[in-house]
């Protein structure tokens, strides 16, 4: 199997194609599938991630960690408090502000 895009051939590696068959195939799953069914699976994804949090070992808050968690430095979390900052979100990913440039502080 090969894909042509903007006139480029992508070949396809077999772990692709199965792949691709298998959101195929759950995509039909769920396209099919009843309400009662669909509700069976919710409760049981629910069940998981309940699992799955009970088993995990408990984090205590701290500042460094929330740092280190969200793969800032110490100079950028301090730049972002301060009230120049217009550092943000957008859609395009984090946006980091002209002041963070010129700090020398985007990680």
């Amino acid at each position: 199997m090969r894909i042509e895009k903007h006139s480029q051939i992508v070949p396809m590696s077999d772990e692709q194609i199965l792949d691709a068959l298998d959101l195929q195939a759950a995509w039909l799953r769920m396209r099919n599938a009843t309400p009662e069914q669909r509700e069976q699976w919710a409760r049981e994804a629910k069940e998981r991630a309940a699992a799955e949090r009970a088993a995990a070992p408990h984090v205590d808050l701290t500042l460094a960690g929330l740092i280190e968690k969200l793969g800032w430095t110490w100079a950028y979390a301090e730049h972002f408090m301060q009230p120049y900052c217009d550092c943000s979100d957008s859609r395009d990913g984090w946006d980091y502000c002209q002041h963070a440039r010129d700090e020398g502080v985007v990680p």
